[in-house]
């Protein structure tokens, strides 16, 4: 048995080829196939380069994305799962589990502020605050992982800028050129995670089990204060009222502008309550 394992381990390895190019109608792959160390560009996801089968990352990768982001970390089956880190233009940084391309399990936020915040999450979604500091303790600020900046050649800088300014076009006339208010150095979705780790699960709500996504809607003014909240999806009263308190209490946001002009929006988010 031992020995039909390792002749089979061998065919596999017989069926490598080098400098294999795949070109598809959105993305092109370069690199060893059917399993091996290749570079997929793609006008959706950016430059990947680690471990591929099929033309799809997986295993260790680096994932240069359109928006700016930068994904370091394990891949499966073409999607984000493992152990990783995401780095935003910002100076952002989400450190740990992922599922899917999304969080999933264990997961340290470092916001541009200096603030922290550790947290379980499932499938995306916050379940369980863990801690959140407004300044970063030392051992903590010690396992900031650093941005790997890898050299990229002059062929994939000009790649990730026309992907980069595609993406931009298109956010631009999703936003109607609007530059989109800022929390804490982030944007809605870093918001979505502060206001989920401070809402309180009311007791009655756990003696009745009660559990959902409240889906709450907000202003932020042109002077970047949070005004206006109301639920627009609820679940129960009290679950609501916790949402309305959490966003109420929001520090300041950098607000939105437009043509150079500070402008308030409303903004919508989902806070999702699991017993």
């Amino acid at each position: 048995m031992l020995a039909m394992v390792v002749l089979s381990s061998m065919s596999l390895k017989a069926q490598v080829h080098r400098d294999t190019v795949i070109v598809g109608s959105d993305f092109r792959y370069e690199g060893e196939w059917y399993q091996g160390d290749g570079i997929l560009y793609s006008e959706k996801d950016g430059i990947i380069m680690g471990k591929f089968t099929n033309a799809e990352p997986d295993g260790d990768c680096i994932c240069y994305r359109p928006s700016g982001e930068c994904y370091v970390g394990e891949f499966s089956r073409g999607r984000a799962t493992g152990q990783a880190a995401v780095f935003r233009e910002n100076g952002a940084v989400m450190v740990g589990g992922f599922r899917k391309g999304r969080y999933h399990g264990i997961d340290t936020l470092y916001r541009p502020d200096g603030s922290v915040l550790i947290a379980a999450y499932d499938k995306g979604k916050l379940i369980t605050k863990i801690a959140e500091y407004d300044v970063t303790p030392p051992e903590i600020k010690a396992k900031r992982p650093y941005h790997p900046r890898v050299e990229l050649t002059t062929q994939q800088k000009k790649f990730l800028e026309v992907a980069r300014i595609k993406w931009s076009e298109k956010r631009k006339r999703l936003m109607l050129d609007i530059v989109m208010p800022s929390f804490r150095g982030g944007d809605i979705e870093d918001f979505s995670l502060w206001v989920e780790s401070q809402v309180r699960y009311p007791a009655s709500a756990r003696v009745h089990q009660l559990q959902g996504v409240v889906i709450a809607q907000f202003v932020v003014t042109a002077e970047g204060k949070v005004e206006d909240v109301a639920v627009i999806k609820g679940i129960e009263k009290t679950l609501d009222k916790e949402v309305v308190k959490a966003i109420s209490k929001s520090p300041d946001w950098t607000p939105a502008e437009q043509d150079g002009e500070k402008k308030a929006v409303r903004l919508t988010v989902p806070v999702q309550f699991v017993l």
